[in-house]
């Protein structure tokens, strides 16, 4: 790459980075911070409903631990709640038992669940447990108070990470680069999505981040009293860490600390080298060489023994459960121990073996000991025949974390999932997270652009961006281990985000970057080709914006026609842009082309008259490459002082651009909290059903419900009372009293042809959000909206009615309406763009014919029917086939006498074939047709000819 000694951007105004590091600049950034986190971290605490039953069971784990009277505990779950729910939210804990009798006995380091021991975070459990461990009384619950109450501890212990990691960055960085680092850690999703959703494992992240960062600053302290501090505070980490997640809460701090003091060895060896090119000896001893090949010796050996020691095994397994927990637990460690060898002459393998470190890891062991003493004493070792039946429970309590609710990842874990899983956590930062880690691999180098050796290799900052980088590597490796213990958790975004924030911080590297602009290009196409591919995805998928911290659930019961619609298209094109803006240069591009076509006639003149005077031109000496040179007159262009130049120097200058990107992410984010999460609330919590009834209820006014079981694994109905359908809508359903009941949404309509059949009226729903519960009740009052979607399809008065278009056929002198098995009449149908001179509608292909047609219900229809459509030309067939009114209101709960609309929105394929198409229409359910009377109206395959439309070219 050229070096530019020259180029207007070289300084690329240093004013407005360090404005940043002045005082004022200073408490700006941390009131910019401060405002950002008042809205993304604590923002919706209290809004955002409990999500059943993956928020529920964790409360419901909590508030089983408040109550835990050791062995009695055991006997409340002979009432455990048989549904289906909780079923799931029970399997991981039964999938790891080896026999019915290998259940271990819970106590106070036991979290259960219906008095079943599960495996979940016991520091979580705590902080939980005295928080909403005394569940409130139905008439006492305030909405709002459980959510804030249960989610705050968590959002606070996030917040002094995001305070902590802008120190951190300020101190070796500056104000803005530190500003921007903590910014888009805290509109990372994974974060402040992460802090709303008590699920997913927001205390692991900030306990390893923070041990990470307190090891940096030991190895990095001058002082003693420095370097005690430091390791007292990453003892308390380490200690607390182990009691979120126990052996692998351990592991993954403990194995990026150990790699990173092994990736400085050899960039220290090179420093001293430099330093006294003769004389310096290897940092790297026989003795050290010798260590860790004996500790990899060791993890060889287990392997062996643990070959051997299940050559019993049967079928497909090849270690015997309690020889692959042996496994799990010893080779990680002596490979630690290997690299612990390896690195130890390092700057931070030095720390990695001080008094202070010493202490961090005689605090930890001290809790783990008392942890592990605690819970082995009361779940001893089952043994069978003198041998040791499947696993070891105390291994399995060290080991094992598992979510509730059914997940793929239980099963699989593929290293695709593990890159969906981060993908949709980092949106939008996804698109810079990459070329972050590329940026972050520099500080890798050993030499300059210019092949100069490189003088900072071993600077506090170069070190810190090299730690990222193996934080971010080595994680993943330690969370691929521990998914085949049921830990389905990233928790080193921290290092993702701060590489694409360090970037960011970097004006000189863009603009040095720039100089190559098909290197600059090439990180465009990058960022916006990923933006694109996951836009695209949540458009198809918008489950899969909840899905990781859900423990990626396969089915998350959000409805079929559920999306984000406009507001999902104009983020993904707005960071399109704005990526394109900056990584291309398209307003200098923009400006600098319509200068060249305004300047075009004169400088055709300039070449007419040169060669009109026979002038020659001369070369240039040493000829720049197009690209180098279109960089500089970009960057030139930049520095002018017309409004388009101004508007680039805007838009793509680094420091500018960067201050962009930090607001395109605030609003990102923010639609992201206060729009698509709650969107999604309405159908994953049951606290909107619950929310609805409390503002419209007046006191005395009783909620019930019906249908619904396993009220035990909620934490809004647990104290609802079950009532019949008998006493619920057909006893007191006339009285003058009021009262509610909440019921699931695919009962309506069984609720409603018994309400129609028996009172003439239809049941009135007050809150139909949730597309799993409604919420109903015996009457309806002055002000009130019915939002009874099934009364919508109703014609209120069918003997007045008569549909736009009727449909009608000849049979022995008289005009019929085509019936259906002689117990459905189609009366009529409708089409949108009806000419007005009666000619058939026109559609282009891409488009959507609205399509609605009338039946009237002449008698009881035995069973649900669907409807199959066939839109037909010669050649060409448009598919149609649905449920009626949407699957919501099945045909065998259609009173007779009744008109039910069903509107249908039909696409026109983009490849259909132009012309006239005919609309036949019948019923099936299975393979059988219901008949269809008079011959007339039927192709003798009992379909109906509805009408035509014609499709252009």
């Amino acid at each position: 790459m050229k070096e530019s000694t020259h180029s207007p951007e070289t300084a690329e105004r240093p004013g407005f980075q360090a404005w940043w590091s002045t005082r004022t600049g200073h408490w700006v950034a941390l009131a910019i911070l401060a405002l950002a986190c008042a809205g993304l971290i604590f923002g919706q605490l209290s809004s955002l409903g409990v999500w059943k039953p993956w928020e529920a069971d964790e409360i419901r784990i909590a508030r089983e631990y408040a109550q835990q009277d050791a062995p009695a505990s055991v006997e409340s779950g002979a009432e455990a709640d048989e549904s289906p729910e909780n079923a799931q939210a029970d399997a991981p804990a039964e999938d790891h038992k080896s026999s019915a009798d290998a259940t271990p006995e819970p106590n106070w380091v036991t979290p259960t669940l219906d008095g079943k021991p599960v495996a979940r975070p016991l520091l979580k459990t705590w902080v939980l447990a005295a928080t909403v461990g005394e569940p409130a009384e139905l008439g006492d619950y305030k909405i709002g108070e459980l959510e804030l109450s249960a989610r705050l501890p968590f959002a606070v212990a996030v917040f002094l990470l995001i305070l902590a990691t802008f120190a951190w960055i300020r101190r070796y960085f500056d104000t803005w680069t530190a500003l921007i680092c903590a910014v888009a850690f805290t509109t990372t999703p994974a974060i402040f999505l992460g802090v709303h959703t008590l699920s997913s494992e927001m205390l692991f992240v900030v306990l390893s981040s923070a041990s990470i960062m307190a090891f940096f600053e030991l190895s990095r302290s001058e002082t003693a009293r420095a370097r005690w501090l430091w390791g007292a505070t990453l003892g308390v980490m380490l200690s607390l860490s182990f009691l979120e997640q126990r052996y692998f809460g351990l592991l993954s701090p403990l194995a990026v600390i150990i790699a990173y003091c092994v990736t400085e060895l050899p960039f220290e060896q090179v420093a001293r080298a430099r330093e006294n090119p003769s004389g310096v000896s290897s940092l790297l001893s026989r003795l050290d060489i010798g260590l860790a090949v004996a500790s990899l010796a060791g993890a060889g050996a287990v392997v062996l023994w643990g070959l051997n020691r299940s050559a019993a095994a049967t079928g497909e397994t090849l270690f015997l459960p309690h020889v692959l927990q042996w496994m799990a637990l010893l080779i990680p460690g002596f490979i630690l121990l290997a690299g612990a060898f390896i690195g130890r002459k390092s700057s931070a393998g030095r720390a990695l073996f001080s008094a202070p470190m010493l202490l961090a890891l005689a605090m930890c062991a001290l809790v783990v000991g008392v942890i592990t003493q605690s819970y082995g004493a009361a779940n001893p070792m089952r043994m069978l025949d003198g041998e040791i039946a499947g696993n070891i429970p105390l291994f399995s309590f060290l080991l094992e974390n598992h979510l509730s609710g059914s997940s793929p990842a239980e099963k699989h874990m593929y290293f695709a999932m593990w890159i969906r899983e981060i993908g949709f956590s980092l949106i939008p930062w996804v698109a810079l997270a990459p070329l972050g880690i590329g940026y972050l691999a520099r500080a890798a180098r050993l030499h300059d652009e210019d092949d100069a050796p490189l003088q900072n290799i071993m600077a506090a900052s170069t070190s810190l961006q090299r730690l990222l980088l193996v934080w971010s590597f080595i994680t993943v490796a330690v969370v691929a281990l521990a998914s085949a213990f049921g830990h389905f958790y990233f928790p080193a975004y921290l290092p993702i985000i701060l590489g694409a924030g360090l970037m960011l911080g970097d004006a000189k590297f863009f603009t040095r970057a720039r100089l190559e602009s098909l290197t600059i290009v090439a990180m465009g196409f990058v960022a916006i080709t990923i933006i694109m591919m996951l836009g695209k995805d949540l458009e198809r998928f918008p489950d899969r914006f909840m899905e990781p911290y859900l423990a990626m659930q396969e089915e998350l019961g959000l409805p079929e026609d559920y999306a984000f619609g406009s507001t999902l298209k104009a983020i993904k094109y707005g960071w399109m842009i704005l990526l394109a803006t900056f990584y291309f240069g398209l307003v200098s591009w923009a400006g600098l082309t319509l200068r060249s076509l305004r300047s075009a006639p004169k400088r055709f003149a300039d070449w007419r008259a040169a060669r009109k005077d026979g002038a020659a031109n001369t070369p240039d000496a040493a000829p720049e490459a197009p690209f180098y040179r279109q960089a500089k007159a970009k960057a030139a262009y930049r520095q002018e002082s017309g409004p388009l130049a101004r508007l680039a120097a805007l838009f793509e200058l680094p420091t500018t651009w960067s201050a962009w990107v930090l607001l395109a992410a605030l609003l990102t984010a923010g639609v992201f909290l206060y729009k698509f999460a709650p969107d999604q609330s309405h159908h994953l919590s049951e606290r909107g059903i619950f929310e609805a009834y409390t503002e419209i209820a007046k006191p005395g006014e009783k909620l019930y419900r019906y249908g619904i079981s396993g009220s035990k694994g909620s934490v809004y109905l647990s104290d609802v009372e079950s009532i019949s359908k008998n006493d619920a809508f057909v006893k007191e359903f006339d009285s003058d009293s009021r009262y509610f009941v909440i019921i699931p949404r695919d009962k309506l309509a069984a609720v409603n042809y018994d309400i129609r059949g028996r009172f003439k009226r239809n049941l009135p729903v007050l809150d139909a959000k949730s597309s799993k519960l409604l919420l109903v009740s015996n009457q309806l009052e002055d002000g009130e909206e019915q939002q009874n979607y099934i009364a919508d399809a109703i014609i209120e008065d069918p003997k007045t009615f008569t549909p736009p278009i009727p449909l009608q056929f000849a049979d022995k002198g008289k005009i019929r309406h085509p019936t259906f098995d002689n117990s459905l009449e189609m009366i009529g149908w409708d089409i949108d763009g009806k000419p007005s001179d009666g000619s058939f509608p026109v559609f282009a292909r891409g488009d959507s014919a609205k399509l609605t047609f009338y039946f009237r219900a002449k008698r009881r229809v035995p069973s649900s029917q669907k409807i199959f459509m066939h839109v037909d030309r010669s050649g060409s067939r448009l598919h149609g086939d649905h449920d009626p009114v949407n699957g919501e209101f099945p045909t065998n709960f259609w009173l007779p006498g009744d008109i039910i609309k069903d509107e249908y929105s039909l696409s026109i394929d983009s490849y259909a074939s132009p012309g006239v198409y005919t609309i036949w229409l019948g019923f099936y359910n299975g393979s059988k047709r219901m008949k269809v009377t008079p011959a007339q109206a039927s192709d003798k395959d009992n379909r109906v000819r509805v009408g035509q439309f014609i499709v252009g070219g």
